[in-house]
């Protein structure tokens, strides 16, 4: 085995020390991987990494057997629609059947396999399980560890190793292959599963004493995409639209897989285009909705800090983490809870932290799928996704709501505290401090798991509350900024005396409503009158008594005075 990548680096150096016989690839399955000057698929570059080996055989449930040799000469030689001749399909059938030498095969070949099979043709092998693993248990018990003389990879891992089976002959055969009394021991065979969904691989060969190694591929890095854009534009002659180069391109790339791009080259070689930045933020888009199952969604801020009206003291806070979340500093904090209630600016604080800092922007949506399995598949994904993109800034709006108190229900099985559990160990992890800071916005703090709301996953936990008379004069101001409102010729004063208790949303209401009705004047010009009619028009409607609820459990729940509203905070 060659080093290629740190994931086959790291399969390689698990291989040499003897720590496992099999070995459990997920992740990033379905990319293109740099070898030499080219990019392969992944049963390409594990068929070329061990051609060295007598015998390389892949097995799948549909396709069967097929041989390292026969896919390294697809590769090689353009298709003649004829079956090329394959040395270790007849070295395989010369091992099984116990003969000298591929040439002398035919016969007792026709015969064990007609007997594990009853097939009429002897050239065919099985491709039901357990056949097939008859075969291959042979093939890979075979050989001593300095021979190196097989391997074996199983693709599609879910489909043979069903979720809860533990009993079936695959399930059993991989588990004592995993086992300290392998008949691997001693051979230097590897197997090798390849799982594309492994919320739906039986735990049989996952759980702790099964000594399955397993290797994580992540996402490429940007350096990693920069290789494949030098390879790629070459390869399908294209060219960057203007004033993009491959390091940009690369940045915005970052989350999406080398496959991706290649997509997009193909198109634009097909429409004769250019690939711009346009295109490839929509595609982007798209795609990273389309693969996390809905659960994240891209956004691309419009506005910063001057679109937020006061909260001076929380802006400047947020300013420190923008400077750390830049050179991804280990003190970053890695993640705020925003509380208070609705429309106090939890949704444009977070927008405009991602703006001002001019990282990734990532919304996390509901989470939970009806589908057996996709909610944990959907969860990994994203937080792959989000790591690729990193530095990230993950925003999850009505937290409570779309994360779940913790506490079951009927039907659940689990499934929401195993999600939550991979949320929750994405935020605690270290590793992520400087690449991934968490924004919660919530109006019920108290529904929140406890997990979460510890220090250690939630540095800081902030109030928002209803905006006193100053603070509501500048998010007018900020509003009119936003809106392309000239607020020097303009009063504001009956708007604040009219606008006690009211919260942002509510301002930003009432202005674009001065502003249609400016739309119906001759002049269409936004005076002190008409924002006095739309003030007057505006009725405000919400529920005081939970308004003060939640105003009273942002306070509660705070855990620094500093970020405490001027008007609450105590007094030396």
């Amino acid at each position: 085995m060659h080093t290629a990548h740190t994931w086959w680096d790291k399969l390689r150096q698990a291989y040499e020390a003897e720590l496992g016989y099999v070995f459990l690839i997920s992740g990033n399955i379905s990319d293109l991987f740099p070898l030499n000057e080219t990019f392969l698929t992944l049963k390409e570059f594990v068929a070329t990494q061990l051609s060295g080996r007598e015998i390389v055989v892949f097995w799948d449930k549909a396709a069967g057997f097929t041989f390292g040799d026969e896919i390294i000469k697809s590769l090689q030689e353009p298709s003649t629609g004829r079956p090329r001749p394959s040395i270790m399909r007849e070295k395989f059938k010369s091992l099984i059947t116990g003969d000298a030498a591929p040439s002398s095969s035919s016969t007792s070949s026709s015969s064990l396999l007609a007997s594990l099979g009853g097939l009429g043709n002897a050239t065919d092998l099985p491709t039901d399980p357990e056949r097939s693993f008859q075969l291959l248990e042979k093939l890979i018990s075979t050989g001593k560890l300095t021979e190196k003389k097989a391997a074996l990879i199983l693709e599609y891992a879910e489909s043979i190793l069903s979720e809860n089976d533990y009993v079936s002959v695959p399930s059993v055969t991989l588990q004592r292959w995993a086992s300290l009394d392998s008949p691997l021991r001693g051979t230097g065979n590897p197997v090798i599963l390849i799982e594309r969904n492994p919320e739906r691989v039986s735990s049989a060969v996952k759980h702790d004493d099964s000594n399955v190694v397993g290797i994580h591929i992540p996402r490429p890095n940007r350096d990693e995409h920069q290789k494949f854009l030098r390879w790629a534009t070459k390869a399908h002659v294209v060219k960057f639209g203007s004033g993009l180069n491959a390091p940009m391109v690369a940045n915005l790339m970052a989350g999406l897989r080398c496959k991706d791009f290649d997509d997009f080259c193909l198109v634009a070689k097909t429409t004769r285009k250019e690939l711009d930045e346009r295109f490839i933020w929509q595609k982007k888009m798209e795609l990273i909705e389309k693969q996390s199952g809905g659960v994240l969604r891209v956004v691309r801020p419009k506005h910063g800090f001057e679109s937020i009206g006061g909260l001076e003291y929380i802006k400047e806070a947020l300013r420190v983490q923008v400077a750390k979340l830049r050179t991804g500093s280990k003190t970053t904090d890695k993640g705020w809870i925003l509380m208070g209630p609705p429309g106090t600016g939890k949704t444009i604080i977070a927008e405009a932290l991602a703006k001002e800092s001019g990282v990734n922007f990532l919304m996390l949506g509901n989470i939970f799928s009806k589908f057996v399995g996709d909610s944990e598949r959907n969860m990994r994904l994203a937080m792959d996704i989000a790591a690729a993109m990193a530095p990230t800034i993950l925003f999850v709006d009505e937290a409570a709501e779309a994360i779940g108190s913790g506490e079951e229900y009927a039907g659940d099985s689990g499934v929401g505290n195993r999600v939550r559990g991979m949320l929750q160990n994405v935020m605690g992890d270290d590793a992520n401090r400087g690449k991934l800071f968490f924004i919660l916005a919530t109006n019920y703090p108290n529904r929140l798991p406890p997990a979460i709301l510890r220090e250690g996953r939630m540095d800081k936990r902030v109030p928002l509350l209803v905006p006193d008379r100053e603070t509501r004069k500048k998010i007018l101001e900020a509003l009119c900024t936003k809106y392309q409102i000239d607020a020097a010729s303009l009063d504001f004063s009956f708007a604040l005396d009219q606008s006690d208790n009211w919260t942002g949303a509510q301002l930003e209401a009432v202005l674009l409503r001065a502003k249609q009705f400016a739309e119906e004047t001759p002049t269409q010009k936004l005076t002190t009158e008409i924002l006095k009619n739309a003030v007057e028009d505006y009725i405000p409607s919400r529920d005081e008594a939970a308004f003060l609820k939640m105003s009273q459990l942002a306070i509660e729940f705070t855990n620094s005075r500093r970020l405490l509203p001027p008007q609450v905070r105590p007094q030396p």
